[in-house]
């Protein structure tokens, strides 16, 4: 990202890359973390006063691929690249027309071609010709090889408001027919964020203007379903620019940027609590600068860290080449972001990007570990696996190898907590007091063998048991 940016998250080893935006990009590779190749977008009207394609990909080796310029690309959650399957060697990238050369377009990478380096051999194909809004995202389907790509229309004035989520089925055969559904608040909006959680249930937009809304997610149907105004959005200045938004690798918490003027005169970070019966009761101010420095993209990295992207206002884009600054140099980190409050321990400039400078956009990636619903045990929905008064829920990240467990509406002060292999033998055991109705627990699973779990969470008032496979 940014000016050269790159980090291996490894070994949290940074490394100079072949990018130069201050806007969004993505990035893939393989599943042992070797990178394949990135792309983003340039606004180049700030250099030569006059807008064209700017969109760029780059190979591993960090070169312009062979026909990999002149993407269409420029906002700052408008790029994502989607592999064609789980077995192909070719990958689309998709891109959002916000302002200019309006619509969804998408290109596709081979990377067969030129030893292995790759390239780009459609480019800037038109699915939609109406503006779209800054905010693309796509999920892994249930079966843990399709995809499903979720994006909006823009919208600039009340009577061109809208309610709609578009949604484009994509798997090996290629690109399928478009859903349109009709839900949630209506936006005057082109720039926004789309994401989701660890394990794509739930789904969260927000808006410049200042909507924000949580809504639950099929992956199985893509069916979006039971939206929830957390903020209401606005017709008239000054709005709160809400910039971007993650949830917490638990799925409890919220974090959502705000700048809160068009000339970002206060940058804002907050939390919100998507447990509370009140969640925009529930907000908290975790952070705030003064212009001229600005909290814009978030992302949450392997190592369940949320990372924030700093922007020197005042300075503009392109970076004067000896501009460095705290706020150039460094990422914002949230350290445990499962945490309420400041326990969330919130680290302004922190990480250090070795000597490269990073600007407004951070990688638009998606979950490519996100595994399928249902496993050869026959366990089905995450949602569905929930047993007695659907309280308690687990989702196994296969890459991180960690059980996310968590349970609500407990009424009982202590707990034991218990994992069981199929056998019966007792593997891992935890008691303690419970300060809420709340149970949270990140299980490292390095020394579980593969198979399938038994956990129950027992209190003074209830018994609790579901499963899981590694």
């Amino acid at each position: 990202m940014g000016d050269s940016v790159g980090i291996d998250f490894s070994n949290h080893v940074t490394f100079q890359s072949g990018i130069k935006t201050k806007s969004g990009s993505s990035t893939i590779s393989d599943s042992l973390g070797n990178l394949l190749f990135y792309c983003y977008g340039y606004d180049y009207y700030l250099e030569q006063q006059a807008y064209f394609r700017s969109g760029i990909v780059k190979n591993k080796n960090h070169q312009t691929m062979q026909n990999g310029d002149s993407l269409t690309a420029e906002w700052y959650h408008d790029i994502t690249i989607i592999p064609k399957s789980v077995t192909d060697s070719t990958f689309y990238i998709f891109c959002a027309g916000v302002s200019r050369d309006y619509g969804l377009y998408y290109s596709i990478v081979d990377l067969k071609q030129n030893n292995g380096l790759g390239a780009v051999v459609q480019k800037n194909i038109q699915l939609d010709t109406f503006p779209v809004c800054d905010g693309i995202t796509a999920i892994k389907h249930g079966n843990g090889n399709d995809w499903w790509l979720i994006f909006q229309k823009a919208s600039r004035s009340a009577a061109d408001s809208s309610d709609e989520y578009f949604i484009y089925p994509v798997d090996s055969s290629g690109i399928g027919t478009k859903i349109t559904q009709h839900i949630g608040g209506y936006r005057i909006d082109d720039g926004g964020d789309l994401s989701f959680n660890f394990i794509g249930s739930q789904m969260i937009y927000t808006s410049w203007r200042g909507l924000i809304e949580v809504f639950d997610f099929d992956r199985n149907t893509a069916n979006i379903s039971n939206p929830i105004i957390i903020e209401p959005g606005l017709y008239s200045n000054p709005f709160p620019y809400y910039f971007s938004a993650v949830f917490s690798p638990n799925g409890r918490y919220l974090y959502v940027t705000s700048n809160q003027s068009v000339n970002h005169q206060s940058s804002i970070l907050y939390q919100y609590d998507l447990t509370a019966s009140n969640i925009s009761a529930s907000r908290i101010l975790i952070g705030s600068f003064s212009y001229p420095t600005a909290m814009c993209e978030m992302e949450v990295g392997p190592d369940k860290r949320i990372y924030i992207s700093g922007y020197e206002i005042q300075y503009g884009y392109p970076y004067p080449d000896t501009l460095h600054t705290n706020v150039t140099d460094n990422l914002s980190v949230i350290n445990s972001p499962d945490s309420l409050g400041f326990a969330c321990d919130f680290q302004p400039f922190s990480f250090y990007l070795g000597g490269n400078r990073g600007a407004i956009g951070l990688p638009n990636n998606p979950d490519y570990a996100l595994g399928p619903l249902d496993t050869i045990t026959a366990i089905h929905e995450i949602k569905n696996i929930v047993q007695e008064q659907n309280t308690l829920k687990i989702f196994y990240h296969q890459q991180w190898d960690i059980a996310f467990i968590n349970a609500d509406k407990l009424k009982g002060k202590k707990y034991a907590f218990t994992v069981f292999d199929i056998t019966g033998k007792l593997i891992f055991k935890e008691e303690g007091n419970l300060t809420s109705q709340y149970f949270t627990k990140d299980l490292s699973m390095q020394s579980f063998a593969q198979g399938v779990y038994i956990v129950k969470l027992q209190t003074e008032k209830e018994k609790l048991s579901t499963k899981f496979v590694k």
